[in-house]
């Protein structure tokens, strides 16, 4: 539900994968990554983090925008 409204937000876009705050540790060393928009707070994480809320609304756009001008 979270990719489908973030895609719906940001049509341009593109989501590589979907993974749970478990895998993300393990996925940071062999992948590229812009940012991560979470529902959940993941510590230590060496790229730009967003927790949103899992309805992804206009607030939560604003939020991941303002991350990513920084």
């Amino acid at each position: 539900m979270l990719k489908t409204r973030v895609a719906k937000f940001f049509p341009k876009w593109t989501i590589v994968d979907v993974i749970s705050a478990k895998e993300v540790k393990k996925y940071e060393s062999n992948h590229s990554i812009d940012i991560v928009i979470s529902t959940v707070k993941i510590e230590s994480l060496k790229f730009k983090t967003v927790i949103v809320s899992s309805l992804f609304n206009e607030k939560d756009k604003e939020v991941v925008l303002n991350e990513l001008s920084k």
